[in-house]
């Protein structure tokens, strides 16, 4: 069966459009990151092996390709004022490309050029000028760090705990066999997990009272003008045992570290279907019907993956809502999204 569906693919992907030669190297677009990397995916695009790169040194667009579709992740890596000319050049060259978890900006952009966009689900982004734990709201996420210290547990960066690596390896091995997808690593939009990340991570394990790591999240930075001003979560795992407690109480000590850093933002990354309004572009209503459907189905969120779950996480640290976008130029938005989920490896 899995032979099948390779062949298929490449059938498929080899009606695409060929491209012009690859954009900049690693190094190259990790620049760029760090002068242009302000949204939640733009390190991920410079670093994600499996991704592909149009573009130059001026900016660039990462994207996959599956099933004949090529799906831009993110927004450009770029000057904004360079964002359109990019994003003509790569709609002329990879034959009207889908673009996946975007801004409003280039939701505009492409608007304007001929596509149908429809929201895709939602980030969050707590601004650390303002934001705090204080208030009723915010009561579980008090409790949750109460709870902890109470009991015993501990909150430390990774580079604090000698032969972390090893724990962090076997932590993940447990958490993976609980999942509901678990022969395979998520990819594309949630890059694959690596037990031994990059130095520009920050890295939060929880400890149990015995001292051993029972919950981790780990965090990407976000950048602007070659500063890091805020980190986004991209990794959590727990021993399927561990307290429910775990994420929301590394996740209220990061922020508050972050915050006495000086850092702006912590964003939290995607909620993906979670929110079904019009997007205030054309678009496909029946398009828009569906990702409501997938997000309210009890057998999505129980055999595929939680998205209920995923945005619940988001909503009660009542953060500021960034809606993003899915926008297709041609052909079925229905089989586009196919595709996307199977970059994804979500099926």
């Amino acid at each position: 069966m899995r032979s099948l569906r390779l062949a298929f693919d490449a059938m498929m992907d080899a009606r695409a459009a060929p491209l012009e030669a690859a954009g900049p190297d690693k190094v190259a677009r990790l620049a760029l990151v760090q002068r242009h990397g302000d949204f939640s995916q733009a390190y991920s695009t410079a670093v994600q092996e499996g991704l592909r790169h149009f573009g130059d040194g001026h900016g660039y667009i990462a994207y996959g390709a599956k099933m004949g579709s090529r799906i831009a992740l993110g927004d450009p890596v770029a000057e904004h004022d360079h964002w359109p000319e990019l994003i003509d050049r790569f709609i002329e060259q990879a034959g009207r490309p889908c673009f996946a978890e975007i801004s409003h900006e280039t939701a505009a952009i492409l608007a304007a050029r001929g596509y149908r966009v429809a929201r895709i689900g939602f980030d969050t982004a707590l601004d650390l000028d303002w934001y705090d734990f204080s208030g009723p709201k915010k009561e579980k996420a008090r409790y949750a760090a109460h709870w902890l210290r109470r009991n015993g547990y501990s909150i430390v960066e990774e580079h604090e705990l000698p032969g972390a690596a090893d724990a962090v390896a076997a932590l993940s091995a447990q958490w993976r066999c609980s999942r509901i997808v678990h022969r395979r690593e998520m990819a594309f939009m949630n890059r694959p997990f690596q037990a031994t990340p990059d130095p520009l991570m920050r890295r939060f394990l929880l400890l149990s009272p015995e001292g051993t790591p029972v919950s981790l999240l780990y965090f990407d930075p976000v950048f602007s003008d070659g500063k890091v001003i805020g980190y986004v979560a991209v990794f959590k795992r727990r021993l399927p045992d561990a307290t429910p407690h775990a994420e929301i109480g590394i996740t209220k000590h990061a922020v508050e570290i972050f915050k006495r850093e000086g850092r702006k933002v912590v964003l939290l990354s995607l909620a993906p279907f979670a929110d079904p309004r019009p997007s205030g572009f054309p678009e496909s209503a029946a398009f828009r019907w569906a990702m409501g459907q997938l997000y309210r189905s009890a057998a999505v969120n129980r055999r595929v993956f939680n998205v209920q779950g995923h945005a619940e996480q988001r909503r009660r640290l009542y953060g500021r809502t960034i809606p993003r976008y899915f926008a297709w130029g041609c052909g079925s938005p229905f089989l586009h999204l196919v595709s996307l989920l199977r970059l994804c490896k979500a099926i």
